[in-house]
């Protein structure tokens, strides 16, 4: 049995009742956003945020993919286990809505932004802060232990001036 198809446009769910999920996502690499889907007919919608509407993407229903938007189709995967990213252009970038059922119930609010081959790389920008940080704290430490070992310098020869009665 071939699912209806639903209208073009539609109008956007609350956003403060659905959850919101970013995800960064790399050309070429495989992304997964897991969501527990029903067996129930399941919609994805990209928010079209100059028209306040939701336009189409996909439906699921009984497990079968129905493209609504021939644009996406090898790209954007909904599967019973979540969403999957395939092949990530910059046409993709945007706000979807994953809806449930007849009365489109939100899911979830997605939000894909593409990104470069050397996002993955800024973690190495960590790295000379953590070396400063480190000798930092070699510094702070010797200073703790220089002022220490003067302080009980000064303490030792103090008491041995003190007369004893």
């Amino acid at each position: 049995m071939e699912a209806k198809p639903l209208p073009q446009v539609g109008n956007i769910a609350d956003p403060g009742t659905c959850p919101i999920i970013h995800r960064f996502v790399a050309p070429g690499v495989q992304a997964t956003i897991p969501l527990h889907l029903p067996w129930a007919s399941t919609a994805l919608c990209k928010l079209d945020p100059r028209h306040v509407q939701c336009a189409w993407v996909l439906v699921l229903a009984l497990g079968q993919a129905y493209y609504l938007d021939s644009a996406f189709q090898g790209h954007i995967v909904l599967h019973p286990l979540g969403l999957v990213i395939q092949d990530m252009t910059a046409e993709m970038e945007g706000e979807y809505q994953v809806l449930l059922g007849h009365n489109k119930t939100c899911l979830a609010r997605v939000i894909l932004t593409p990104v470069g081959h050397l996002f993955h790389y800024r973690f190495l920008l960590l790295l000379p802060g953590l070396l400063v940080m480190s000798v930092i704290l070699l510094l702070w430490d010797w200073l703790i232990k220089v002022r220490s070992s003067t302080e009980t310098h000064e303490g030792l020869t103090h008491m041995h001036r003190v007369p004893l009665l």
